[in-house]
C-alpha cells in the first residue's frame, strides 16, 4: 500500500499500517 509522507500519517500508520492511505483521506 502506498503510504503517505507526511507527519499526520506517522500516528495513523501505527493504527493503520497497511490502510494508512485509506485512513489518511478517511479522516482528513
Amino acid at each position: 500500500a502506498p503510504a503517505p509522507s507526511g507527519g499526520g500519517s506517522a500516528p495513523l500508520a501505527k493504527i493503520y499500517p497497511r490502510g494508512s492511505h485509506w485512513a489518511v483521506g478517511h479522516l482528513m
